[in-house]
């Protein structure tokens, strides 16, 4: 019973949308990082990237039949970006 009320706060489709904009902000760190070697570049572009997947995405996602932009996948969105890039600068 409780790893269905956790299932239902975290819905495996907001973890996706999660995971997926923190690895693009990652990566695009990791690219951008190892091409000018600065880091708050880096971070920008990284940051910028995630964001405008997770955004991208759910404009494609309207365009769909019985689909919507739907603003709890943008705010898993964003929230994976924001994170991994904390972790960066942290780390």
């Amino acid at each position: 019973m409780e790893a269905k009320a956790q299932e239902n706060l975290f819905p495996v489709d907001k973890q996706l949308h999660f995971l997926a904009c923190a690895a693009t902000t990652s990566t695009t760190y990791a690219i951008v990082y190892n091409k000018t070697h600065k880091k708050n570049k880096a971070l920008l572009w990284a940051l910028g990237s995630g964001i405008t997947v997770g955004i991208l995405k759910e404009v494609y996602d309207s365009t769909r039949p019985r689909n919507k932009f739907d603003l709890k996948d943008l705010n898993a969105d964003l929230l994976g970006s924001v994170t991994a890039a904390l972790i960066i600068k942290i780390f």
